[in-house]
């Protein structure tokens, strides 16, 4: 009840809170709020809004006006509106209620000062009159000073032309609204190199000879950003019109502007500018990046800064595929397969600084490719020859120093444990067992440079299993009582891992975290318990990203019972998830990987449907694609 100030309430509030409370249960903290809700209501004031209309067209606040023009002495006029559009009443605040001012001012008159108040909804209709007393070009304003929600200096500039010769005038509008001196016009926002749809813009001659040397220009910092893509006539006859279109190509993702400028003989304004602006986005959405043959099986992804690489199976040649985006996926490279023709299954691809590497099973082979820079390709390295299928995927990571790969041996085979291999230039490697007492099928291996060591998740029996690794020390944790598959892993500092997998029969899928911290006078793998990310479906393989420091977190996996892929969000390290379906045009969503860089939101993902490679692109966090 502190803070509420009951002495300050109305008196009618306070008894009436005062039956509420004898005749209900109501609590008196709710009371404070209904009675804070109708007090809020109770201080609220309708008001009035100004909007002016010229022969039919809604002028804004600093808009032009041409009255035709005419022989001294003569008059000509147009009709102008007032209205209210507002939800309270309006009053016009000046004296008198239309004000006209500049030196011109006496060849500028209404028929009638409009009424001072007008209620929500009204209309006032009058005339304005141009009736010069000389030769010339004449200039004035007209003000309706108002209480209103806007505008409340509300003004308009008047012209006209007086003479024994008629004179042009022109009036600029974008989709019947008048576009006035110094205002400014939105384009919606556009992918970076590419075009949005044009504005047209209308020139009329409202004055009483032909408008000529009509054209228009563009200049400012961003002016290559906005272009003419059609001309207006070069001249427009007395009341006749002609129209130019803008468009806007953006070449970054950032806010643009520019200026406008419509070039006539008006004898008041033979420049009349405004402004333009637009935002330029990067791309986002759903693309197909490969449709020549099955292919998307296996999906690998990986991104940094605005390099985006992926590895993926080409069913029909058998064969390892990398593609790579050096433009945050807006443009691809064209498919390249390193080692063509080999069987090649279940790639895990990994950046390393400037370079890619991907890890792929090749018959009884584990093998590794390095692509320098990402473009240049090496012959395939052989780490392991008594790897199959029965071993289930391979994994790869790397510290800022080495690559590790984890996998796990035929089964059926001696030394058929988990190993890790390790390498510092991706030709040579030495390898370790995770574990001497298990089988396992090693399929997600996680680290960082610093004091946390090696981190990998395997499925083995009915547990997940998580290892730690540092100076020849393992510490081997399991999770869950229920049989699980197809872990991933991702490192949310170097010393905490997060894990998501797919809990069996239930077909869950799971998210848990560990972390390497002291426990007493040893080492552990400390966390909370499993958290169920979705339930109730038929759940394919999951794969996971995070946003630096593990806060906000990203789960894609496949819907089988829908046939749809999903993502999964977490903005509190994994306690909560929201969800949502990225796409469900066929079946879709198999093999997916995941990514995040610098808010964008990346999916690669297999179209069983149509056998091609998708690509899911979010820039706002996975809110829209």
């Amino acid at each position: 009840m502190a803070g509420m100030n009951i002495h300050k309430r109305p008196a009618a509030l306070l008894a009436a809170a005062a039956l509420i409370l004898a005749a209900s249960c109501v609590e008196p903290l709710d009371l404070v709020s209904v009675l804070e809700q109708r007090i809020e209501e109770a201080n609220y004031v309708p008001t009035g809004k100004l909007a002016v209309y010229v022969n039919g067209v809604a002028k804004e606040d600093g808009s032009s006006i041409s009255l035709p023009g005419v022989p001294a002495t003569a008059t000509s006029n147009v009709s102008i509106v007032l209205a209210n559009e507002g939800d309270g009443v309006l009053r016009l605040t000046s004296d008198p209620p239309a004000a006209l001012g500049g030196d011109d001012a006496a060849a500028f008159a209404l028929n009638a000062q409009p009424a001072v108040v007008l209620p929500p909804g009204a209309e006032l209709t009058h005339s304005l009159f141009f009736k010069p007393a000389s030769a010339g070009s004449k200039k004035a304003t007209l003000a309706f000073a108002n209480d209103g929600r806007s505008s409340r200096a509300f003004s308009l500039s008047l012209s006209g032309n007086a003479g024994s010769t008629p004179a042009p005038a022109m009036e600029l509008s974008l989709a019947g609204i008048a576009v006035g001196r110094g205002s400014t016009r939105d384009f919606p926002k556009t992918i970076r190199t590419k075009t949005s749809a044009s504005l047209e813009f209308q020139i009329r001659n409202g004055g009483t000879a032909i408008l000529g040397g009509c054209s228009v220009g563009v200049s400012g910092a961003d002016a290559s950003a906005f272009s003419v893509t059609q001309s207006p006539a070069a001249t427009v006859a007395a009341g006749a019109s002609t129209s130019f279109r803008l468009a806007f190509s953006p070449a970054a993702a950032r806010f643009h502007s520019a200026i406008v400028t419509v070039n006539s003989d008006d004898p008041n304004y033979p420049q009349y500018s405004f402004n333009v602006s637009g935002e330029g986005t990067e791309w986002h959405g759903i693309a197909v990046l490969d449709s020549s043959g099955d292919v998307g099986a296996g999906t690998s992804l990986g991104a940094a800064g605005s390099i985006v690489s992926l590895a993926y199976v080409d069913t029909t040649s058998q064969s390892l595929k990398i593609k790579r985006s050096s433009d945050g996926s807006l443009s691809w490279s064209s498919a390249y397969s390193p080692d063509p023709g080999a069987g090649a299954v279940a790639p895990s691809l990994v950046l390393a600084g400037a370079d890619v590497y991907v890890a792929y099973k090749a018959g009884a082979d584990l093998r590794v490719v390095k692509g320098s820079g990402g473009i240049a390709w090496a012959m395939p390295d052989v780490v392991d020859t008594s790897v199959t299928s029965l071993a289930g995927d391979a994994a790869l990571a790397w510290d800022g120093t080495s690559l590790l790969v984890g996998y796990g041996r035929d089964p059926y085979l001696a030394n058929n444990d988990i190993y890790i291999a390790v390498s510092v230039n991706g030709l040579d490697w030495t390898s370790s067992r995770v574990s001497s007492t298990r089988r396992g099928i090693a399929t997600a291996v996680g680290t960082k440079s610093g004091a946390g060591g090696l981190f990998s998740a395997t499925s083995y029996g009915s547990r997940l299993w998580i290892d730690n690794h540092v100076t020849g020390a393992w510490i081997s944790r399991e999770v869950g009582t229920a049989a699980t598959s197809g872990p991933d892993l991702v490192m949310a500092s170097d010393t905490k891992a997060l894990i998501v997998y797919r809990e069996t029969p239930a077909q869950d899928v799971k998210f848990v975290a560990r972390e390497r911290k002291l426990n007493g006078a040893s080492y552990d793998l400390l966390g909370s318990a499993p958290v169920t990310v979705d339930s109730g479906v038929d759940v394919g393989s999951a794969s996971i990203a995070c946003a630096p420091g593990g806060g906000t977190i990203y789960v894609s996996y496949y819907d089988a019972t829908n046939k749809d892929l999903k993502l999964a969000k977490s903005t509190d390290g994994g306690a909560h998830w929201s969800l949502q379906t990225v796409d469900a045009s066929g079946d879709v969503g198999q093999y997916s990987s995941v990514a995040e860089e610098g808010g964008n939101v990346y999916i690669s993902y297999y179209d069983a449907t149509n056998k091609d490679l998708k690509l899911a692109k979010s820039i706002d966090g996975g809110a829209g694609w």
